[in-house]
């Protein structure tokens, strides 16, 4: 224990007759803590935390495709995904959603936003909390905080 005291103390005693290469190594400690910090937190959120779901690997995304025009994971039109809604049987819910701009209303101007309309069986699927979302028509849409799922 006395050695290291005594290492430590000498350490401090070279850094402090030398404060440019002191400031340096500080800098240099700061910035791949911070950075190692800001990567792992990344990772943590994106790869490492599961989905905040139920059952996560059960969530499927259906696409369209067109070989002869080269679409690949082409969107679903609302026709196709009504006749899979009617006749999916193995499904425990499917549900749907479009992203588009929507104007909100002011008392001065209106504001444009980019905003999500999803089906009442995606709020299903995901298991919203079921006190925020707000069904305006039974069982056809529904408004909710998504950012509560």
């Amino acid at each position: 224990m006395q050695t290291l005291v005594q290492d430590l103390r000498y350490g401090l005693r070279m850094l402090l007759n030398k404060p440019g290469f002191a400031a340096v190594a500080v800098i240099t400690l700061a910035l791949g803590i911070g950075a190692n910090t800001a990567i792992f937190s990344v990772v943590n959120a994106v790869l490492l935390r599961p989905l905040p779901y139920r059952e996560p690997g059960k969530l499927v995304r259906i696409y369209t495709e067109f070989p002869a025009m080269n679409l690949r994971k082409f969107w679903m039109s609302a026709p196709e995904f009504l006749d899979i809604h009617n006749e999916a049987q193995s499904w425990e819910s499917v549900g749907a959603w479009t992203t588009g701009g929507r104007n909100i209303a002011t008392s001065e101007e209106p504001i444009r936003v980019t905003a999500a309309l999803v089906t009442r069986g995606l709020i299903d699927a995901w298991e919203c909390n079921r006190r925020r979302a707000a069904t305006s028509r039974p069982k056809k849409t529904a408004t909710a905080d998504l950012s509560q799922c």
